[in-house]
């Protein structure tokens, strides 16, 4: 059959054409995907962020609640109403950042972590009732702290496996060693605020403080 001048022009177009749709397409969908991660590697830093911040502020409200017991509720009370307040914001700013987290973003490991604070989360009222009427021990009253910050903690270690970029990655786990040395720092703080207000060790603080101050170094020479 005889093919017009016409076709054959637009047969020998039609490949190169096709070729330059199917490049252009993929480069859309890949500056796509990168736009993507970049957006979650940025939602995630910010949860990194705030996980240290909540974790912060209860570190202070666990050293004023050590100083209350110590002083069998004398002094630090007011400091202590005050710190909660502080502690009650900073659970907020994380809620709210988790909330723009879908759970593919988050991952299994994350999202059991952030489980775990929103219960301890619930029990806090109860838990500041317990401590201004020192009707728990010390060692309970601190204990309560140093695990919601044991799992804001372990947010920030398993976030390094969620992104991609390397540099990232080793940005994150710096962070999780400094969050864990001064995690150590602020559990010695505490013992010794304790300590100073009551004029004595409690029971098995003494033990305690001691290895702190080697958990402290392990995460320093990290």
């Amino acid at each position: 059959h005889h093919i017009s001048i016409r076709s054959k022009f637009i047969l020998a177009l039609l490949p190169p054409i096709l070729a330059l749709l199917w490049f252009s397409f993929s480069g859309v969908v890949e500056r796509r995907s990168t736009e993507n991660e970049m957006v979650r590697m940025a939602k995630l830093i910010t949860l990194a962020r705030d996980a240290g911040e909540f974790a912060h502020q209860l570190q202070r409200e666990r050293g004023l609640s050590a100083g209350y017991f110590g002083s069998q509720g004398k002094n630090f009370g007011a400091e202590l109403t005050t710190q909660r307040q502080a502690t009650d914001r900073a659970q907020q700013v994380l809620e709210q950042t988790t909330a723009n987290l879908s759970q593919d973003e988050l991952g299994s490991a994350v999202s059991e972590e952030l489980g775990k604070i929103a219960q301890k989360v619930q029990q806090i009222g109860e838990h500041r009732r317990n401590v201004d009427n020192i009707s728990i021990s010390v060692t309970q009253a601190l204990g309560y702290y140093s695990d919601s910050v044991t799992y804001l903690l372990n947010i920030v270690g398993d976030m390094t496996h969620l992104v991609s970029d390397g540099g990232i990655a080793q940005r994150l786990a710096a962070y999780y060693n400094l969050l864990n040395v001064k995690e150590q720092a602020g559990l010695e703080r505490a013992v010794l605020s304790n300590t100073f207000s009551a004029n004595s060790f409690a029971t098995g603080m003494f033990e305690r403080l001691n290895q702190m101050v080697g958990k402290g170094e392990a995460y320093i020479t990290a």
